[in-house]
């Protein structure tokens, strides 16, 4: 499976994420939980996980998320990378999320 992160040698700046419209989210009190209607497909969110779909509103490339997470969370950069990366990966996996290529958005 390919990385958003290193995604065929392009990086993660040059590639964004999109939330699929047919995804639906709803928010509980420890995390969140998607519904692709269209695949019936559900996937359970902790809390950074819900900040993560939160952030996805807008769409956004995973360099961006891994800044803004910077920001939120007492983490290294290292973890976090890894963790948006694999966390984003199963997200596309599922059919949560698409990657477009940052000029699609600009």
């Amino acid at each position: 499976m390919r990385s958003v992160l290193t995604e065929r040698g392009v990086h993660a700046a040059a590639t964004t994420v999109v939330r699929l419209p047919e995804v639906v989210f709803c928010s509980l009190a420890d995390g969140g939980v998607l519904l692709n209607l269209a695949a019936g497909v559900y996937f359970g969110l902790d809390a950074v996980g819900t900040r993560i779909w939160e952030l996805l509103q807008t769409p956004q490339t995973a360099t961006d998320l891994i800044r803004s997470l910077l920001d939120e969370y007492d983490v290294s950069a290292e973890q976090c990378r890894n963790a948006v990366s694999s966390f984003l990966d199963q997200m596309h996996a599922q059919g949560l999320v698409k990657y477009e290529s940052r000029a699609t958005h600009e």
